[in-house]
């Protein structure tokens, strides 16, 4: 099981989204580096740059004016390297590629597709 989030910004009506994804997820070391892939569910906020300054609080939680709301399902390949260890896993920087695809087509693109760089956390919840 694994959470990933994502603050973007999209040119077209001036908007940041929100991304907010919940996954099933499978590992496999290869020495030092760890290959991960994720099935997931995305919820994302689509909230213009107005209602952002406009109602802060309310665009804290997803319901200023304008904001739309979308749901996804997604998947990633991901090659991270390990590079801290802490009690419950390590940290990581990843190199990972996804794809999202949302079940609307009326309210923006349907599909979406990235690469990037990130940095990452691996909690274990039963480690000891």
């Amino acid at each position: 099981m694994s959470f990933v989030g994502k603050e973007q910004y999209a040119r077209v009506d001036d908007r940041f989204l929100s991304y907010f994804s919940v996954n099933a997820a499978a590992r496999q070391p290869i020495g030092k580096l760890r290959l991960a892939g994720r099935l997931g569910l995305v919820h994302q906020h689509e909230e213009p740059r107005a209602a952002i300054m406009d109602q802060p609080i309310a665009s804290l939680f997803g319901v200023a004016d304008g904001t739309r709301h979308r749901m996804a399902a997604r998947s990633e390949a991901q090659l991270a390297l390990p590079f801290a260890r802490h009690g419950h896993g390590d940290w990581y920087v990843a190199l990972a590629i996804d794809g999202t695809v949302f079940g609307d087509e009326d309210r923006g693109p349907r599909w979406m597709i990235g690469a990037g760089l990130a940095v990452g956390l691996a909690y274990d919840f039963e480690a000891r």
